[in-house]
């Protein structure tokens, strides 16, 4: 696609048709190709497609957003091609040319807040890795969504029916959605906000020793049948919900239309010759109204609303779901003691009143079971549920035809979602795929997934949640070494140090900017006083500044217990802690400028 530029607009000219963008009123439309003159036009460049409009506000001017750059990621069923966003254009709609005299000028507040979210969003696109998009194959869908026709987003051209909470640029599209015009399909670009790899993976059957031990992880015996081995293309597709999106602390808990904070759909697919399988698992913060507000390192949570509020929105979240995905399984791997006592009580509460069939409830403390980072743990877990994990089932096609559908979902949080959700819902991701395979006599009865296999499984789903983590808290999961490997060492402790402090800075002093763009894109007003979204940054410096002392105690005191954790054996006694700053210059960290070290006794 090629852009155009002219005194009264900006024209992108597709195979058939093009489409122009007034550079007065921002008003967008579609013209056959052939009745174009696009002779007195300036050509700017090559573009990917149209994101769609971002506005501050209504007296404000317009912006086009473009897709200036994509990644391929993969391609499924050999034709359907996935990318990733990696580059953005963003260009003013508006009459005055340009002027570029580098000559200083003074600019107001609303300008440097105007100029501040330009960049936000502009690094929301490129810095994330968090946008993906097809054009033939629908990636707001589940396989089973799309099979059975559910869903369908009303109003929208034959080739784009999407699910209405994964559509993240619809309100941008907007003026292209209500043309209802056949030539809009190929301006209509869905596009979500998540994760997307498609990786091929192989898996190898041989009872000899041969460089790696394939049967490392089965109960041999001497009438093991054999299987036929092979390739699978693996596909994971995680979609983070446009309702109540946003980021860690400005989003918790539940709105009053029942939707969640965090809320994403993880869908894994398998694709093998005529087979398709799929199966699907949710995440999404706790479902009554609560928050964590303050300038702490840890901020306490808070209920808010009545119990009646809470118990309506919470009812209303879950009949959306079962309409969704028939039944449920919930599993709250929330603490059951301290400050997240409150909030998992509420849970349990709402669960109780709610009584429906439909819905199981598990807990499972986390912290307790995999204290001293033994997150190998969740073996107890995956174990001790295994036969509600495999009634629900999957999603199989075989040859066109249908053979099973997934009948419920599982439903994981934790206090943010991220970081104890993705450990669980990748066990439970194994669990499945093991039994796939078997189905599929890739994997022999009795037998794991193979070392190699299980590698390139574990990266993919670590990849995940690092992405869903940035997105929502702005850093890598923390935990993440475990996915990744299935250890648990020293460095990833330091690691996870690290990004716990790097959270709280980018939660103070850059989500408020992330936050105002996300809530823009999908048409929420600019409301607060443009001064005092930058204004606020300046009590909150001071008291961190005031308040340093205190925040780097209790920035040692928890990496100094998950060090004690980690390093010192159960039976023995924890006497204290050092601390050991380095003198090494040119290294800044935000908020953690120190390398902590921790001596047990003796």
């Amino acid at each position: 696609m090629e852009l155009f530029q002219s005194a009264t607009e900006y024209t992108v000219r597709g195979a058939d048709s093009c489409l122009s963008c007034s550079r007065s009123s921002g008003s967008m439309e579609i013209k056959a190709a052939s009745d174009v003159d696009l002779s007195s036009a300036v050509c700017l460049g090559l573009v990917e497609g149209v994101v769609g409009k971002f506005q501050f506000h209504p007296d404000l001017e317009c912006y086009l957003v473009l897709i200036q750059r994509k990644g391929l990621v993969g391609t499924v069923l050999g034709q359907h091609e996935m990318y990733k966003i990696t580059k953005v254009a963003v260009i003013p709609l508006t009459d005055a040319e340009p002027q570029d005299l580098k000559l200083e000028v003074k600019i107001s507040e609303e300008e440097k807040l105007e100029k501040r979210l330009l960049e936000e969003l502009v690094k929301l696109f490129t810095d994330s890795d968090s946008f993906y998009f097809s054009r033939t194959y629908d990636i707001t869908n589940s396989a089973q969504r799309q099979r059975l026709g559910l869903n369908p987003e009303e109003g929208l051209p034959a080739k784009v029916k999407t699910d209405d909470r994964f559509f993240w640029n619809k309100y941008m599209i907007r003026d292209l959605l209500e043309k209802q015009s056949t030539m809009s399909d190929e301006w209509i670009i869905p596009i979500i906000q998540g994760f997307v790899q498609v990786k091929e993976i192989h898996v190898s059957h041989s009872k000899h020793f041969n460089g790696e031990n394939t049967w490392a992880d089965c109960v041999v015996s001497e009438d093991i049948p054999k299987a036929s081995g092979g390739n699978f293309l693996f596909v994971l597709i995680s979609r983070r919900s446009r309702y109540r999106g946003g980021m860690r602390y400005k989003r918790r808990g539940i709105d009053c239309g029942g939707n969640v904070a965090n809320y994403v759909e993880t869908e894994q697919l398998i694709f093998r010759g005529s087979d398709l399988l799929s199966f699907v698992q949710i995440r999404g913060s706790i479902p009554v109204f609560w928050s964590q507000e303050g300038y702490r390192y840890k901020p306490l949570p808070k209920l808010h609303k009545t119990e009646e509020e809470n118990t309506q929105a919470f009812q209303i979240h879950f009949m959306e779901q079962f309409k969704i995905y028939n039944k449920g399984v919930i599993i709250n791997l929330v603490k059951q003691t301290g400050p997240e006592k409150l909030i998992s009580d509420a849970y349990r509460r709402q669960v109780e009143k709610f009584n429906d069939p439909r819905l199981i409830y598990v807990s499972f403390d986390f912290h307790h079971q995999c204290q001293g980072r033994r997150f190998e743990n969740v073996e107890l877990l995956t174990e001790g549920i295994s036969n509600i994990i495999s009634d629900q089932q999957w999603f199989s096609v075989h040859n066109g035809v249908l053979l099973m559908e997934q009948e419920g979902v599982l439903r994981t949080n934790c206090m943010d979602s991220l970081d104890r959700t993705n450990i669980v819902q990748a066990a439970i991701s194994r669990h499945i795929l093991e039994q796939q395979l078997k189905m599929l006599n890739l994997l022999p009865p009795q037998c794991r997934l193979s070392h190699k296999s299980l590698r390139t499984f574990q990266n993919i789903w670590a990849n995940n949640g690092d992405a869903i983590s940035k997105q929502y808290a702005g850093t890598a999961a923390m935990k993440s070494d475990f996915t990744r490997t299935g250890e648990s060492k020293f460095a990833g402790a330091m690691k996870d140090g690290y990004r716990s402090a790097n959270r709280y800075y980018l939660h103070h002093f850059r989500h408020a900017y992330r936050q105002t763009v996300i809530d823009l894109m999908h048409g929420a007003r600019l409301t607060i006083n443009i001064h005092a979204l930058i204004g606020k940054q300046k009590p909150a410096r001071a008291l961190l500044v005031k308040e340093q002392q205190k925040l780097k105690k209790q920035e040692i005191e928890a990496l100094i217990s998950s060090f004690s954790a980690l390093l010192i054996p159960m039976t023995e006694t924890f006497l204290g802690g050092w601390l050991f700053v380095s003198c090494q210059i040119g290294k800044r960290w935000p908020l953690c400028q120190d390398n902590f070290g921790v001596q047990g006794p003796g």
